[in-house]
């Protein structure tokens, strides 16, 4: 019989709901359609694009990390915002509406003049843009100890102290997209990123106690898997997205769940498990099963999955003291054997997954803890 495995994922970036960074970049390495925010490190301000063709362009307090690598203001408005071109090492600086940084005799502007060509030139060892139809180096305009404009100067006196940096929009796209297949179940590990736990799925880390698999910790929909914890998903069929999270937890210290982000060799056990929907023979239901024979062979564990790794006293068999060939999820519940639906049954029923169902569900249902075989 065909083997039948259930962790069917389909990863995808992307970047809805992604966090959005604003990182110190050289500018040798801006890209055109970059988007940055351009700031004078000594003076800790960026420089508004809505100063108009009249006026040299505002300024706005920002704050930095500590390594004044990444801008640390809450939210950066679309009036900090500008969009880079380039031909090789001329810029031009666009805000959204198609006008742009240029000069004039009077100084720097914000508008539709032609003159809009800037270099980057090296002032005290500190990036300078200058702009090279009128020969102007622009600075920012110190009155009374605080910052008042972003100006045009003719000599480099007057820009000594400024130190022009680049702090360019990064999307993180550490967002994962993944399917749960009609089984209801999935396995998921990512070791360098924490991922909250959509809607209508949850997350369950497992331990082996008394030779049955058991829960050992849950995180429910809002919750926040910690990077480098191997889990199994569970929820209806369907896509669903988890979402990259800086907030996290300490990882279950008694997880037996172990995962790899790239497709590689199962380690740390002496007998692997992987998730399968049932049987080789198609017997059985959802769980962790042998890949071979005899469970000690490592086999090949798919990127961003997880198996089962036990040790010797942990595969066990209860009653025979060898190892055991599978772990059902059924086992975690405490559920006992199957009746037959000829006894009443009461009270709310579900079905193997933990899904709420009516009288008319056919199969194995899940009533005040007692299974039934309702045809």
């Amino acid at each position: 019989m065909r083997l039948l495995f259930l962790a069917l994922l389909s990863f995808v970036a992307g970047n809805a709901g992604a966090e959005t960074k604003w990182v110190k970049t050289d500018p040798a390495k801006l890209s055109e359609g970059d988007v940055v925010v351009i700031v004078d490190l000594k003076t800790e301000v960026a420089m508004l694009n809505d100063g108009g063709s009249s006026s040299n362009p505002g300024v706005e307090k920002v704050k930095f990390n500590s390594g004044d690598e990444v801008l640390l203001t809450s939210e950066v408005n679309t009036n900090l915002q500008w969009t880079v071109k380039r031909s090789d090492n001329v810029y031009q600086f666009y805000r959204l509406d198609d006008t742009w940084l240029y000069c004039t005799s009077s100084g720097v502007r914000v508008g539709t003049n032609s003159n809009k060509n800037f270099v980057i030139k090296k002032v005290n060892d500190n990036d300078v843009l200058y702009n090279t139809s009128k020969n102007l180096y622009i600075g920012v305009y110190v009155q009374g100890g605080s910052a008042k404009s972003w100006n045009g100067y003719t000599t480099t006196n007057s820009v000594k102290n400024t130190q022009t940096s680049f702090f360019k929009k990064v999307t993180d796209e550490n967002d994962v997209n993944l399917t749960i297949s009609s089984v209801g179940y999935a396995t998921l590990y990512y070791g360098d990123r924490a991922l909250k736990v959509p809607d209508g799925v949850t997350a369950t880390t497992y331990s082996v106690e008394n030779g049955y698999l058991a829960k050992s910790k849950t995180y429910e929909a809002g919750k926040t898997i910690p990077k480098g914890e191997a889990v199994v998903l569970s929820g209806a069929a369907g896509e669903y997205k988890f979402v990259a999270a800086s907030a996290t937890e300490e990882k279950d210290a008694n997880n037996k769940l172990k995962g790899s982000d790239n497709a590689e060799m199962t380690t740390g056990g002496e007998y692997y498990y992987a998730l399968r929907a049932k049987a080789k023979n198609g017997t059985g239901g959802p769980g962790f099963y042998w890949m071979d024979n005899t469970g000690r062979e490592p086999f090949e564990n798919g990127a961003h999955k997880a198996y089962l790794a036990l040790e010797q006293k942990f595969a066990e068999n209860q009653e025979t003291g060898g190892a055991k060939s599978f772990f059902l999820f059924e086992e975690a519940t405490g559920i006992g054997s199957v009746q037959s639906d000829d006894v009443r049954m009461e009270g709310q029923r579900y079905n193997m997954s933990g899904q709420r169902v009516d009288s008319s569900y056919k199969g194995i249902v899940i009533v005040d803890g007692k299974k039934f075989l309702h045809k």
